[in-house]
């Protein structure tokens, strides 16, 4: 959202940190594609409970954080996410799964993050960061 922001007002990102968002009005008004190639987020529903998303092409993979299996649904075709694919496709939920675990890691390693978003996908309310440990 920040990048969206900035772009509105007519600033300037800062360059003294990582930004991984990207400003979407030229694609919101038509006249660009996405320069995203995969979309990553986690949020919170409920009190305790987390879950993880990752859209990469057509696909999308989410979960509930923990322990749960990866549900995997082709949006070009399902759009209501009716139909979960993962047993029918199992090397693609193993490389959307482990794309989406490199990224929470890079988010799980960067100090310049929130740290509720630095936390433990076992555990949402428990943040990995270092300092906890002190």
């Amino acid at each position: 959202m920040l990048p969206l922001a900035v772009a509105a007002a007519g600033g300037k990102l800062p360059t003294d940190r990582v930004i991984d968002g990207r400003d979407p009005l030229k694609t919101l008004a038509g006249v660009a594609p996405s320069p995203h190639e995969t979309l990553h987020w986690i949020w919170n529903q409920g009190r305790n409970q987390q879950w993880q998303a990752l859209r990469q092409g057509s696909f999308k993979l989410l979960r509930r954080a923990g322990t749960d299996p990866w549900q995997l649904y082709d949006l070009s075709r399902d759009l209501g996410e009716t139909k979960d694919l993962a047993k029918e496709k199992p090397e693609a939920v193993k490389a959307l799964a482990k794309e989406f675990e490199r990224w929470l890691e890079s988010v799980r390693n960067d100090p310049t993050r929130s740290a509720s978003l630095r936390t433990n996908s076992t555990d949402p309310a428990k943040p990995t960061d270092k300092s906890d440990k002190l």
